[in-house]
Order: structure tokens, then sequence, then C-alpha cells
């Protein structure tokens, strides 16, 4: 098997664990200035995306680092998994929240979204599909995410 077959599961317990430990920052810090950007401060779905998808964007630079892809494809690719990232979570989470608490439903929501997008990302990077015709609206969406983290973060 090749290296990216390898990266998968490493990928899913990285983005998971990292983005466990964003979330809890704000509480770890004591509420501390700078962990209002990487860390989860209100119950909203968007506070949910946030820790997580920061982990996921410091992950493809790991997986850019160490398999050496072809660029474009793989950031592309990347992109349609923090989409499907970002609208599992935005999805779920209301729903979730009608038949349990809101930090109750974030454990099965961000674990379920991140193994699926993880798998999105991979099916698509290892697709025929030619996802390189989107990149001109996939990277400035996903530029427009990084933004967006930084602007809709509330320092209370």
């Amino acid at each position: 098997m090749k290296k990216e077959t390898y990266f998968q599961p490493l990928s899913f317990f990285v983005i998971l664990s990292v983005g466990w430990v964003f979330r809890m920052c704000f509480e770890w810090s004591d509420k501390a200035a700078w962990s209002y950007i990487i860390s989860s401060v209100y119950d909203t779905p968007w506070n949910v995306f946030k820790p997580f998808a920061l982990a996921y964007m410091g992950w493809i630079l790991v997986e850019l680092s160490c398999l050496r892809p072809h660029l474009l494809h793989f950031v592309c690719a990347k992109s349609v998994g923090l989409y499907a990232l970002f609208g599992l979570i935005f999805i779920f989470m209301p729903l979730l929240c009608q038949f349990i608490s809101f930090e109750l439903a974030v454990i099965p929501v961000s674990v379920i979204s991140i193994a699926v997008s993880v798998i999105i990302s991979y099916a698509v990077y290892k697709s025929k599909f030619p996802v390189e015709i989107f990149r001109l609206p996939l990277i400035l969406t996903y530029l427009i995410t990084v933004i967006l983290i930084v602007i809709l973060t509330k320092t209370a």
C-alpha cells in the first residue's frame, strides 16, 4: 500500500485529538485572549467547526511535507474534505441537539464529521475526477474560511 493509505487513519486521529485540544484551550488557559481564535467560546456549530477546521488545515501542511503529492489535485481534494466537515457539523449539530445537550452532541458529531471528511478527501484525491477544474472557487473559499475563522471570533 502507498503512504497515502497509511495516513488516512493517522489523519483522523490527529485531527480529532488536536481539534479537541484546541477546543479545550479556552477553558484550560483560564479564558486567555489568544485562545479565542483557536477554541470554542460559545455553544454554536461555528465554534464546533473552528478548532477542528484549524487542526484539519494544519494537518494538510504535514501531509504535504511528508507525502509530496501532486499539489493542486491534493489541495483541491482537501478543500472538498474541509467543506464536508463544515457541512456535516452544521447539519448534524442542530439535529442532534434536539435530543441531547450541546456538549454531548459535540462528541459524536465531531467524530463522524472528521471521519467522513477524511474519507471524502481521500476518495476525491484518489479518483480520476479532475477536481482541479474547480481550483479557483475551491481555493478562494478555502481562504475565505480562514479569514472567517479570524473575523467571526468573538472576544466576549
